[in-house]
């Protein structure tokens, strides 16, 4: 049921307004739509064109502030923890995607943010996977200096 609202509103919608989904909505529930979903850090953007995105400069200051709440994080409620996890990889995601580009003096003050405001000895990885995936996306940036 909620896919055919999802599809009704779509169509009613045309692209007319913005629509949103709020950062961590279920794939199943994106409807294949992710080529057309673009990060703009609190939510997500339906775009009617694929990789729209914030610029390098806004992307920056909106996860610094993001990151600059983290001292006010609960570090035994899992949920905190959880979406703050979430927005660090969305960081590190954006740093994978610079180096690919080749783009490492921007990848390299996007990790400068990670290490200044996440310290992941007080703030660390909910599980071993996520400390080997910034483990490994900083490989890619450093190994390039």
């Amino acid at each position: 049921m909620a896919i055919g609202f999802f599809l009704s509103m779509l169509m009613q919608n045309q692209f007319k307004c913005d629509l949103f989904f709020t950062v961590r909505f279920s794939e199943e529930s994106r409807l294949s739509l992710k080529d057309y979903i673009s990060s703009y850090v609190y939510t997500d953007k339906l775009t009617i064109k694929e990789n729209q995105t914030f610029s390098f400069e806004k992307y920056k200051t909106t996860i610094t502030h993001v990151f600059e709440l983290a001292p006010q994080l609960t570090l035994d409620k899992p949920d905190e923890m959880m979406i703050f996890d979430h927005y660090r990889f969305d960081l590190l995601f954006q740093v994978a995607l610079l180096a690919d580009a080749n783009k490492m003096t921007q990848a390299r003050e996007l990790l400068s943010i990670l290490d200044r405001y996440c310290d992941e000895n007080k703030l660390p990885y909910e599980d071993e996977d996520g400390k080997l995936y910034a483990a490994h996306v900083r490989s890619t940036v450093e190994v390039d200096k």
